[in-house]
C-alpha cells in the first residue's frame, strides 16, 4: 500500500509539471493533492515553515503566470481587449487544435483583434508576438517555480 500511495504523489506530481505547460490547467492542485495525500496517509511531519512556503510560492505560481501575459502584452502595446482575445483564443485552441493551439489560438486571435481595431498589420503582428513570449517566459516561470516546490517537499521529507 505504501508503495502505492507513493507512486499516486509521484505521478500528482509528473502531472503539476507538465500541467505548467498547459495554459488553463489547474497544475498546482496535483502539487497540492501529493502533499496532503501525504500529509493525511504517510507522515504528519511537515513543518509549519514548509506550509507557509508552498502556500506562498503557490501564489507567486499564479501571480507570474498572470503577470507575464500582462507584461509582455502590454509592452508590445497591446489593449485589455488584447488580454481579453488571448485568453479566448486560449480556450479555443486548447478545444479545437491541441496541443498547438495553446500557442496558436492566442497569437491568431490578439493578431485578429489588434488588426480589426487598428488596421495596422506590423502593429498586430508585433502584439500577437507579445502573447508568444508571455506563454513562452510564464512556462518557463512556473517550470522553475514548481521544480522549487517539489524539491522542497522531498528536502522537507529526507
Amino acid at each position: 500500500m505504501l508503495y502505492f500511495l507513493w507512486f499516486i504523489i509521484i505521478l500528482f506530481f509528473i502531472i503539476d509539471l507538465i500541467g505548467a505547460v498547459l495554459p488553463a490547467f489547474p497544475d498546482a492542485l496535483f502539487y497540492w493533492l501529493a502533499i496532503l495525500l501525504y500529509r493525511f496517509t504517510i507522515s504528519q511531519q511537515l513543518s509549519f515553515s514548509f506550509w507557509v512556503g508552498a502556500i506562498l510560492l503557490t501564489f507567486i505560481l499564479y501571480l507570474a503566470d498572470y503577470l507575464a501575459g500582462v507584461y509582455f502584452i502590454k509592452k508590445e502595446g497591446g489593449s485589455t481587449t488584447s488580454l481579453i482575445a488571448a485568453a479566448l483564443g486560449l480556450i479555443v485552441g486548447s478545444i479545437f487544435f491541441p496541443p498547438f493551439g495553446v500557442v496558436i489560438g492566442p497569437f491568431l486571435m490578439v493578431f485578429v483583434v489588434e488588426y480589426w481595431k487598428y488596421k495596422d498589420k506590423n502593429n498586430a503582428l508585433r502584439i500577437a508576438r507579445g502573447t508568444l513570449f508571455a506563454f513562452f517566459s510564464s512556462t518557463v516561470m512556473k517550470i522553475i517555480l514548481q521544480l522549487v516546490m517539489v524539491g522542497w517537499f522531498f528536502l522537507e521529507i529526507f
